[in-house]
């Protein structure tokens, strides 16, 4: 054991002489393959440049595509609010008629016919004489006074949050406003 000890000590014990020898080796050697080594230090600036140029087109791409995704999403909402807005407008005739004609049980038929519709949320009628709720899906909310200002409009009015918009349409009649339908619906 003693010998091997002493074997490990004399590897480890180099002169400055072999260093500059080992040195000069190395060195021999580079300059007899300059080219293999300039090549080779190529190759590595190049690896390095196209897995920046990678990671930078990854990220304007994720970038691209997050715009383009926001910029679709913006689009469909705005068609579907424009779908549902002529909807309403359509649905509010067939209630006008209806309430001119006294016949708030058919109203009712409409309103729970409707809200079968996927996107559908509530209907409610808000009468426009005492700001009540006088017909809606939600049965809790009938007779209780309107808290928004949906019942005033006398134009339709849409507004939105990050989960449902709300269009309002106003019923009028012949010589005054009947109330106001407000459509809930939820965004896809």
């Amino acid at each position: 054991m003693a010998s091997k000890v002493s074997k490990k000590d004399n590897s480890e014990d180099t002169t400055p002489e072999q260093k500059t020898s080992k040195l000069k080796v190395v060195k021999d050697f580079l300059l007899k393959h300059i080219v293999k080594v300039i090549l080779l230090l190529l190759v590595i600036v190049v690896f390095i440049w196209s897995r920046i140029q990678i990671s930078s087109l990854k990220s304007d791409f994720n970038q691209q595509k997050t715009e383009i995704t926001k910029k679709y999403e913006l689009k469909l909402d705005s068609l579907n609010i424009a779908r549902m807005e002529l909807t309403a407008k359509t649905f509010s005739w067939a209630v006008r008629s209806e309430l001119q004609r006294q016949n708030k049980e058919q109203v009712e038929l409409f309103f729970y016919d409707f809200i079968k519709s996927p996107q559908i949320e509530k209907l409610q009628y808000i009468n426009s004489d005492n700001s009540t709720i006088e017909l809606s899906t939600n049965k809790k909310e009938e007779g209780l006074i309107a808290t928004s200002d949906f019942f005033k409009t006398n134009d339709q009015l849409t507004k939105s949050d990050s989960t449902s918009f709300k269009i309002a349409t106003p019923i009028m009649g012949l010589n005054k406003k009947l109330g106001v339908v407000v459509i809930e619906v939820k965004k896809q």
